[in-house]
């Protein structure tokens, strides 16, 4: 016996027709009668080509909490039935996030295709309790993180420089990963980086004084442009979950920032977690009384359209002087 894709009737394994509808189990091009999972499947292979890993990651944890409707047509699921699984999921307001933004993602291919009237995703409520902010670094865990960086034999010493890389440029863990060499132009300090969303895509940042030397030394290690600058030993690019569990938490434990930390504790409650960088950036930023138009761009809240390298070079005095508040801050804490 086979379920019918349309009406979800058993029927027997050799007819190509439903009794029950006159559902042809055959009609694999027409949409309208596609189950969510059909739909789902073919939407994947063109999405999942222009977001990273991470995002990947998150559509695909999403994908499991919408199990109860893989097998109902697309075109029959109504707001109701999508409401009622962020409904199921008001423990976390992060994991309803991402089951509506998959949701939207998904009406949004079906309003392309004239499946659907509108999309659903827009009108379904969240109401799960926010998580708490992020932490930010104290300027005495900075300065602690900078002397620990400076010893070249220790052991998460890369891992120190990568952390204050974090907080100076203010890109995401993700971003700075998938850096590579030919990201970084070494004559002007600056970085062309970033990708997750349209605003955040290869944009412009300055490169700090305070870590030129570490870019320095990554880069001349690299042979080719397209070499990651933060590799695994394999010559990888690095996992943010591996660097997070095997570096960054055991590092913040040793310099007693975290609490406590053994590998593969779980559940593990730090203070700190790698995003951290990104606000303590944010917040030393608005100390120093950086322009607000510049921070947002820096961080990629907005769209700067840097297609052009003559525009970039217009625009990197400027943003330079903007960064320069920052190591002024910085600096006044003795980094």
């Amino acid at each position: 016996m086979k379920e019918c894709k349309n009406c979800q009737k058993k029927i027997e394994e050799i007819m190509n027709y439903c009794p029950y509808c006159g559902y042809c189990l055959s009609q694999t091009n027409n949409k309208q009668v596609w189950t969510l999972e059909e739909i789902y499947t073919v939407w994947k292979k063109r999405h999942f080509r222009t977001i990273g890993t991470e995002s990947i990651r998150n559509i695909k944890y999403a994908w499991t909490k919408l199990e109860k409707l893989y097998n109902k047509r697309f075109a029959d699921i109504d707001i109701d039935e999508y409401q009622e699984i962020i409904d199921e999921n008001a423990t976390s307001y992060s994991r309803q996030h991402q089951i509506r933004n998959l949701i939207s993602l998904l009406c949004g291919y079906g309003v392309k295709y004239q499946l659907i009237p509108f999309n659903f995703g827009h009108h379904l409520i969240l109401d799960a309790p926010k998580g708490q902010p992020k932490n930010i670094f104290s300027d005495k865990e900075i300065r602690l993180i900078a002397q620990y960086a400076i010893n070249d034999i220790s052991l998460y010493s890369r891992d120190a420089r990568i952390i204050l890389c974090l907080i100076y440029t203010g890109m995401r863990p993700n971003e700075f990963f998938a850096l590579k060499k030919k990201s970084v132009n070494l004559s002007e300090y600056y970085i062309i980086g970033g990708g997750k969303t349209a605003a955040g895509t290869n944009r412009l940042i300055p490169i700090p004084k305070a870590v030129e030397s570490y870019f320095l030394e990554w880069c001349s290690n690299l042979k080719t442009d397209n070499e990651f600058l933060i590799q695994t030993n394999s010559g990888k690019k690095m996992d943010l979950n591996n660097w997070r569990k095997q570096s960054f938490y055991p590092l913040l434990s040793l310099l007693k920032i975290n609490p406590p930390y053994r590998y593969g504790e779980y559940p593990y409650k730090p203070k700190y977690v790698p995003y951290s960088c990104r606000h303590t950036f944010a917040s030393l930023s608005a100390r120093a009384k950086m322009d607000k138009d510049i921070l947002c761009k820096l961080i990629g809240h907005t769209d700067p359209a840097f297609t052009e390298k003559v525009y970039i070079h217009q625009r990197i005095n400027e943003y330079r002087e903007e960064m320069q508040k920052l190591e002024n801050l910085v600096d006044s804490f003795s980094l």
